[in-house]
């Protein structure tokens, strides 16, 4: 019994020992006690490990890659259409984003670019740079002396060239043509304008104006109300290369105004000019006159 007492007491020694060792003096201690260094997971202990999915990222800004012309320049069009004008400049060629400046200055001459409100591609053909693709927009139609005339549908072929593996869009067509009403309705527009004008009906003849102002010379113009009498339409309708003198409205409108505008001969008691009819929407409309040469 004795015995055990002791091995008892020799144990709490060396354990009391053990303790003043790793304290020191004065029961400060002097290393940090081991704790660990993370923080402690629970992991299952059974079951197959499987890979994790890795979801690919999309590009911050949503832009991807076109990964054909087509869809290069419908990118394009859609970008246009919907105003994100970050969008088409990013699909502009080197030599397009070059000549707009920056992102922000192309943005600015948004409303001088007509924007699609529909397009459809009708067709592509190989270029040396890449492709040219013909596209059918609709858009909302104007007519402006400052702005120029936007058709409310046209044929227009893009450019789209391959450049740094990848594809990139000149920033206007290459050609345009504008869907033009029946020529037989010229005639008949130009025919009721002259009758609400032989009849000094200001209101009713403007509605049949594509124009606030009308082009051309004051006295022809103001034929019809000043000689009253009848007046009709005196021929088929003509294009602008046809008539003799068409300065004031190539000055009016710009040299491509022959495209679009078509001249209505008229007569009347004494006098006979061309009217001037343009496409505004789907009608024609008078925007001026032109002399016949007679």
């Amino acid at each position: 019994m004795a015995e055990g007492a002791l091995v008892v007491a020799v144990g709490v020694a060396v354990g009391a020992g053990a303790v003043a060792l790793t304290q020191g003096g004065g029961g400060r201690p002097t290393h940090r006690p081991p704790t660990p260094s993370v923080a402690a997971f629970r992991f299952p202990t059974h079951g197959d490990i499987q890979p994790a999915a890795v979801e690919a990222a999309a590009p911050a800004d949503g832009f991807v890659e076109p990964a054909s012309a087509r869809d290069a320049l419908e990118a394009f069009l859609g970008a246009e259409r919907d105003g994100r004008t970050a969008t088409s400049y990013r699909l502009l060629t080197t030599a397009d984003e070059q000549d707009a400046g920056s992102a922000a200055a192309w943005a600015a001459t948004s409303a001088d670019r007509p924007q699609p409100i529909t397009f459809a591609v009708t067709s592509e053909h190989p270029s040396a740079e890449g492709e040219e693709i013909t596209v059918a927009v609709g858009r909302h139609p104007a007519l402006d002396q400052f702005a120029g005339f936007v058709s409310a549908r046209a044929t227009q072929v893009w450019r789209v060239v391959h450049q740094g593996g990848t594809w990139r869009v000149g920033a206007e067509p290459v050609s345009e043509y504008p869907t033009l009403p029946p020529t037989a309705a010229a005639t008949d527009v130009a025919g009721r304008w002259l009758q609400a004008t032989a009849a000094c009906s200001r209101a009713a003849a403007a509605a049949l104006e594509g124009v606030a102002t009308l082009t051309g010379p004051d006295d022809l113009l103001g034929a019809p109300c000043s000689e009253r009498g009848e007046w009709t339409v005196a021929g088929p309708v003509i294009t602008l290369d046809r008539a003799p003198d068409t300065e004031a409205l190539v000055e009016a409108y710009g040299p491509d105004v022959g495209t679009w505008t078509r001249l209505v001969p008229v007569r009347g008691p004494r006098t006979h000019f061309l009217a001037a009819v343009a496409p505004v929407g789907d009608d024609w409309r008078v925007i001026g006159a032109a002399s016949d040469g007679g």
